[in-house]
């Protein structure tokens, strides 16, 4: 494993000169970052000892790491804190004093050790002689596991710690914790840096908490009677509570390390390879509608995975995968709202990239419902070093309005789990725990006294000596911090004595986000009234109308008043508006006015899918009327793409709901369309999502339309005539292929016994592979045994591509599972048409019987010691590799879960990065490992799930996607499957990653050095740069 040589003596120059050296290593697939600070000046390769040779350069003294810092033009960085008043710190708050309370987790990353003690702690530092270095510390609370972040609150601090939220306070004045209350546990604590954290008051007043990408069931305080708390399922979603009352929940999410809002309420969180994503649909429109399904709940608002360039000015290489030069560790995810720089920073996101030793910064922009952004300057970073020490994992705005930068300033940033055994044991995991820097970026011509005119403004005693009255007009400030601390101490004090002028505010503040703290001041402090409200939606400001109709849900279902002004907005020229309208509708009445708005928000011309969800979450018990006024001749609206999706999500809503008198109308409507010579696409679509919702309640459309036919009238007739006009389609050689394609869909829904003979017809048949496949797909969803002997006839002349379909027909259920393990025991199927995965599935069955079968019958097939295969293939790290022979094996074997270029599916990790490390020279040995050895160290993202229906299917793959009633699997070759939960019947951890082990099985030595060799220069296939002679490993 080649892992870096950077040192300038080295042949590398910095702009400064020779710093301290670094290797950063991060696993193949699908591992979390390893970032190691050294010097070293040849090559080391895995398996060699060459670590002895490395010494680890001395840290930077905090004024000499501050030199190296590079900023953005214009600004200038200050160094604000330093140890040893601060060590290992990786969150911060200022109180309402000024006062700088900071997170240290000195615990990272192992933990303490035997008979050690916890080594987090919470300080708060001060800056007495207001020169702005906070030159003076005292410890809160010390001996914690694991801090992670606080939320100041009542003159003490929520801090989210391992596995739990405790709340802290100072009763004494002493400026030391005496009081600990726990008020949730059972986040969860499988890993030590994937834990809960940044806890951050919203602006309704509750604290979300981001949930690490890890689950947890969590528990709160027990009621005053004793009564124990009920418990929260936060599995693929985050947490809040409300400090007041404690009522606690989940919420959409999730969050790794990072949660920031807007000046607006809108919710961004990050993930290592997501620096932003916004939280777009909050989970309690949703589950009002639990037929809907959801595709996804949250949007990408940066470039995620290998798009997610940064430009580093240090020399961290990746070679332990594929992502230099790639965000590969987001944290600290911000939105700036402070004062302190130049107006062009406002509202952009910052995000740390400690691996990266920088600061990225992109511009946010409003696009509809969703933001998207965009980089602020070509090729260059906001913040970044070449000291390779500098760990940026956090920033705030301060009082200042200046941006903050936490350093934790280590060696290594990587928990042990992740790094090679024989790597680990010789690294400084531990260097750099007893430093800690703290920065700010303001401006470079800012006033030199700028701390003391901050100072100023806070008065004696700070915030908490000032007037109840005081602390509205700061809901008027410019600078974020002000405004949020200010609502924070109006929501503590609760007091009603300020409704007047909190009044006057939402009805004449100068800006909106002072009009938007106002209106949720006032319900903070249960003062809103329905008066305020409409004056909310009747704002100049869209932002302020969007939260006015956010507040105004409670008065929906009483108020005609209320639900008039909502329902008025249906129409207003903002999107996000009309995107809240739709939410807020499903709480009120289904009425005459409400469908009209709903569906005149739908059908906009600006309508995106997101909006449209928002829109099917409100429809309920109406979306059959709905469906029935679009399907009648109207104009085109419908027939662009945003009205045929709508259609079709009404559709599978008609079909879930499974009122038969309502799907027999719909049945009417199309067959009365249909009359016409030409079938349409968009009656097909509504026959397929008729029967997609229908199965989706485990109900039976084939049942249904053999009744209506059975009863011999004119509606049974026509429907009989209508499927076996789309079984005639589907053969039909003439018909347009997009026709054909859903004429198949449709027969998934029309029952066996009107559809097996079409279906297997087109499986046998000479059409083109792509129908086969689909017919192939349709079939198997049946249970007859039928399937079985057409699957497998003639299976030995089949292509490999339609091999590996059938394979895979045989294993999506239980009873076939069986024939073909008794095919591969009869030698008719060679055992080495089973993919690894295949392979994995069979041993692993949740029935004993089969999964004894499968090893008795796979035998050597069944994956063997890693450790021994790894060593065998140790060869094809020194096999010239063929880039284009590794081209056709990666099409064959791993294109179903993994896209490079414009081949395959991106189901997994994107795996295609690695000519971005044109000095690292043996990577190969860690794509190597990473393909013989998956399952070494597994990101949960990436684990492999088995679900086991009550109908008898069999569905291996990620979850992708929760909710209260479903559960979404993503599957190779990009398929996605939902099941509700009260249709499973068992569901698995496979506690291993969804790339299977016992890939060995299907390539030699020399094609694992093929296949190197593409994954390594695929992008010069092109012959824009040509291919070297030995286009493999040297």
């Amino acid at each position: 494993m080649l892992l870096g040589n950077t040192q300038a003596e080295c042949g590398h120059q910095h702009r400064m000169g020779p710093v301290p050296g670094a290797i950063m290593t991060r696993l193949y697939l699908m591992c979390p970052i390893i970032v190691l600070a050294v010097t070293y000046c040849g090559p080391m390769v895995f398996g060699e000892d060459k670590t002895a040779n490395a010494t680890i350069q001395s840290p930077l003294s905090p004024e000499e790491s501050l030199r190296y810092l590079k900023v953005a033009p214009g600004l200038r960085v200050e160094l604000v804190a330093a140890e040893p008043q601060v060590i290992d710190p990786v969150a911060i708050a200022f109180d309402e004093e000024g006062r700088l309370w900071t997170v240290e987790m000195s615990d990272y990353p192992r933990g303490p050790g035997p008979n050690e003690l916890p080594k987090s702690r919470v300080r708060i530092l001060e800056d007495r002689d207001h020169d702005g270095h906070f030159e003076t510390g005292r410890t809160f609370v010390d001996q914690l596991l694991f801090a992670t972040g606080l939320q100041l609150w009542k003159g003490g601090a929520f801090v989210t710690l391992a596995g739990k939220v405790v709340y802290f306070r100072d009763t004494t004045g002493d400026g030391k914790a005496d009081t600990r209350e726990t008020w949730f546990s059972g986040f969860a604590q499988k890993n030590e840096q994937l834990r809960a954290n940044h806890p951050t008051l919203g602006p309704d007043h509750r604290i979300y908490i981001a949930n690490g990408l890890r689950d947890g069931t969590i528990v709160g305080r027990p009621a005053a009677d004793g009564t124990p708390a009920r418990p929260v399922s936060i599995s693929g979603r985050d947490f809040r509570f409300d400090p007041l009352t404690g009522d606690y929940g989940a919420v959409t999410g999730s969050g790794q390390f990072g949660l920031t809002y807007d000046n607006f309420g809108n919710r961004f969180v990050c993930t290592n390879r997501n620096a932003t994503k916004q939280i777009v649909l909050q989970r309690r429109y949703l589950d009002r509608e639990p037929l809907l399904q959801v595709p996804a709940l949250t949007y990408d608002v940066t470039p995620a995975g290998a798009a997610a360039e940064v430009f580093s000015l240090s020399r961290n290489w990746t070679a332990y995968s594929d992502h230099a030069g790639q965000i590969t560790a987001a944290c600290g995810v911000t939105v700036y709202r402070g004062s302190a720089l130049p107006a062009e920073y406002l509202n952009n996101i910052f995000v740390c990239e400690p691996p990266g030793n920088l600061v990225h910064r992109r511009i946010l922009e409003p696009d509809g419902v969703i933001f998207r952004s965009r980089r602020a300057r070509p090729k260059v970073e906001f913040l970044a070093s070449p000291d390779d020490w500098f760990r940026p994992v956090n920033l705030t705005i301060g009082p200042d309005g200046a941006l903050y930068v936490v350093d934790m300033y280590r060696a290594v940033v990587e928990h042990p789990h992740w790094i090679p055994e024989e790597v680990s044991q010789k690294l400084p995991l531990q260097a750099g725990n007893d430093r800690g820097r703290i920065y700010r970026v303001v401006q470079e011509n800012a006033a030199a006294d700028a701390e003391a005119a901050t100072r100023k403004r806070f008065g004696p005693g700070g915030l908490k000596s000032r007037s109840t009255t005081e602390l509205v007009q700061m809901l008027t400030a410019s600078n974020a911090w002000w405004r949020e601390t200010a609502a924070r101490l109006l929501y503590e004090r609760q007091d009603g004595t300020v409704e007047g002028v909190l009044r006057a505010m939402l009805r004449g503040g100068d800006t909106a986000t002072a009009r938007c703290h106002a209106m949720w001041s006032l319900d903070g402090i249960k003062r809103l009234t329905l008066e305020d409200v409409l004056v909310a939606m009747a704002d100049r400001h869209p932002r302020v109308r969007e939260q006015g109709v956010r507040l105004a849900e409670r008065w929906l279902e009483d108020s005609s008043v209320v639900l008039r002004h909502v329902v008025d907005l249906a129409s207003d020229a903002d999107a996000r508006v009309r995107f809240q309208v739709a939410l807020s509708l499903g709480k009120s009445e289904n009425t005459a006015q409400k469908i009209t708005a709903l569906e005149r928000i739908a059908l906009h011309e600006q309508a995106d899918a997101w909006t449209q969800l928002a829109v099917l979450s409100a429809t309920g018990e109406y979306a059959e009327p709905m469906l029935l006024k679009l399907l009648q001749p109207r104009d085109n609206q419908v027939a662009r793409q945003s009205g045929r999706d709508f259609i079709r999500g009404l559709a599978h809503l008609v079909g879930a709901r499974h009122k038969n008198s309502e799907i027999e109308r719909v049945l009417d409507a199309v067959l009365k369309a249909s009359s016409s010579p030409q079938l349409s696409a968009r009656q097909l679509i509504v026959l397929k999502n008729l029967g997609r919702g229908m199965a989706w309640r485990s109900r039976s459309f084939a049942a249904l339309i053999a009744a209506l036919i059975d009863n011999a009238g004119s509606t049974g007739r026509r429907l009989a005539e209508l499927l076996e006009q789309i079984a005639f389609l589907a053969r039909d050689s003439h018909t347009a292929m997009p026709l054909r394609r859903h004429c198949i869909e449709v027969l998934r829904y029309a029952g066996f016994s009107r559809a097996g003979e079409t279906l297997l017809e087109i499986v046998q048949s000479t059409v083109s592979q792509e129908l086969r496949l689909l017919a192939m797909d349709v079939a198997s969803s049946y249970d007859d045994p039928r399937i079985s002997r057409v699957l497998l006839a003639d299976f030995a002349s089949q292509t490999p591509v339609v091999r590996r379909a059938v394979v895979d027909a045989m294993l999506s259920n239980r009873g076939r599972v069986r024939i073909l393990l008794g095919e591969l025991e009869a030698k008719n199927i060679a055992i080495t048409e089973l993919s690894p995965a295949a392979v994995q599935q069979l041993v692993r069955d949740p029935d004993p019987d089969v999964s004894d079968l499968a090893k008795r019958v796979l035998g050597d097939m069944v994956p063997a010691n890693r450790q021994k295969i790894l060593a065998e293939y140790q060869g094809a790290l020194t096999t010239r590799g063929d880039v284009q022979r590794g081209r056709k094996i990666f099409s064959k074997n791993c294109s179903e879960c993994h896209r490079i270029g414009d081949l395959g599916v991106a189901v997994g990790p994107y795996i295609g990065d690695f000519t971005q490390k044109p000095n690292v020279r043996n990577n190969a040995s860690v794509i190597l490992e990473s393909i013989l050895n998956p399952n070494r160290a597994i990101d949960a993202n990436y684990m492999s799930y088995t679900i086991v229906t009550t109908a008898g299917n069999v569905l291996t793959g990620i979850v992708a996607q929760e909710t209260g009633i479903s559960v979404t699997l993503q599957q190779s070759k990009g398929k996605r499957q939902t099941v509700l939960r009260r249709d499973i019947e068992l569901i698995r951890s496979n506690q291993t990653s969804l790339m299977p082990e016992g890939f060995e099985k299907n390539i030699s030595l020399t094609q694992m050095a093929d296949l190197i060799a593409f994954l390594k220069e695929w992008r010069f296939l092109d012959n824009r740069v040509p291919l070297e002679e030995s286009s493999g490993s040297p």
